[in-house]
This record gives C-alpha cells, sequence and structure tokens, in this order.
C-alpha cells in the first residue's frame, strides 16, 4: 500500500514531463504549418485553435491613393468616350470676346477657375470656337447666330442659366447624346477682333486672348 503511494507521484511527475516535451513538438509542427500557409495560419497553431486552409495570396492589396488614381484615370476616360448632357450659349464671337457689354465675362470665367483650383476641381466648362455641333445638330437656331462664332459649354446647368441671364443676347442650347469629344470639337480658330472705338470703362481692356485659357485644345484635352 505504502509502495503504490509513492509510486503516483513518480508517474504524475512523468506524465508532466511528457507534456512538456510534447507541447514544443507540437507548436514547432504548427510553424511549419503556418509557414506554408500563412503567418495567420502559425499564430491560430500556437494559441491551440485547429489550422484552417488559407486562401492563396494574390498580390499586397492596392493603397488608397493609388486605388483612387486607378479610379480616376478610368473615371475620365469613361467621361470621354461616353455621351454626356452639355448646355451651351452661343452667340457671335465679337460679341461673345470684344463687346464693351460683355467685359466682365472674362473676370467671371477667370474667378471660377480660380476657386475649382482651390477645391481641387476639374473645369467642366469651356469655350469653344465655331463648334461643329452647332450646324450639324441645330441647324434652324444656328441661322440666328452671326458668324464667325463661339459657344461657352458645361456640364452645369444652372451655371448656363444663370449666364445666360448675365450674358443676354445668347442662344442657350441643351446638347444630349454627344461625347466630351465631339462637344469640343472646334471649326476654326476665334478671329482677330478690331479694337472698340471707344472705351469706356475706367480700366484697360482684357488682353487679347484670354479665352484661349479656356479652350479644350489649348488645355490639350482634344484627342
Amino acid at each position: 500500500m505504502l509502495g503504490s503511494l509513492q509510486t503516483q507521484p513518480l508517474v504524475a511527475f512523468q506524465s508532466a514531463q511528457r507534456q512538456q516535451v510534447v507541447r514544443p513538438v507540437q507548436l514547432r509542427s504548427c510553424r511549419q504549418q503556418g509557414a506554408r500557409g500563412s503567418a495567420a495560419a502559425s499564430i491560430s497553431c500556437m494559441r491551440g485553435a485547429p489550422v484552417c486552409p488559407q486562401r492563396p495570396c494574390r498580390g499586397r492589396p492596392l493603397s488608397r491613393a493609388a486605388a483612387a488614381a486607378q479610379a480616376d484615370s478610368s473615371s475620365a476616360a469613361q467621361e470621354t468616350a461616353q455621351p454626356e448632357t452639355w448646355y451651351a450659349l452661343v452667340a457671335n464671337a465679337n460679341f461673345m470676346f470684344n463687346d464693351v457689354q460683355n467685359e466682365a465675362l472674362a473676370e467671371q470665367l477667370r474667378e471660377k477657375k480660380r476657386f475649382y483650383g482651390e477645391q481641387k476641381k476639374d473645369l467642366d466648362f469651356f469655350v469653344v470656337s465655331e463648334p461643329a455641333w452647332l450646324d450639324e445638330k441645330f441647324s434652324s437656331q444656328a441661322k440666328r447666330v452671326g458668324r464667325p462664332c463661339a459657344a461657352l459649354v458645361s456640364t452645369d446647368q444652372q451655371w448656363i442659366t444663370f449666364m445666360k441671364l448675365r450674358l443676354d443676347r445668347v442662344l442657350k442650347l441643351e446638347l444630349t447624346g454627344l461625347t466630351r469629344q465631339e462637344v469640343f470639337k472646334s471649326l476654326g480658330p476665334v478671329p482677330e477682333f478690331t479694337p472698340p472705338e471707344k472705351w469706356t470703362a475706367p480700366y484697360s481692356p482684357y488682353r487679347k486672348g484670354w479665352w484661349e485659357a479656356f479652350m479644350p485644345d489649348k488645355l490639350g484635352l482634344v484627342e
């Protein structure tokens, strides 16, 4: 009886030693399985959780900046190729750019462009000289416009309506079913203007060619 009581602690001690020896072996085995799979599997094994098969690595995911840049380039390509709804104000080019009554147009466009730059927003308004779509799509209305002509185009309907009230004597049109490149298509440059005989404003007229800063071909947007 005494002998059996003395052997029981010895057996328990030997059993504990065997468990301590076996456990590192199990951990090493788990780490080996994790190395073949993923680091997550190794951690799960070390914690005693069952090892689940991992999906093969498909490469590091794109960063937010790279994904945003890729999305922007894809979006820009789609906008160029797909039809959009544009709105236009068409008038005689001399009235649009050389008339004393419209001398504030340059300042309005410049201020809007500056604001877009501060907001890091792409331009959605442009000046198109002798637009090709005028005669092709609006042959009857085109007869009311003096030539050579120019158009102020934008995807912002509310702003075009506002500019119609400011410019007054212009033809307002809605362009549907046209791609961006078709809207930008021009049949000729802005003509040379004769300076007004009488300039009544207290400041000098705007520099010749100020409108080029808003023309798609000068901005490199025409393919």
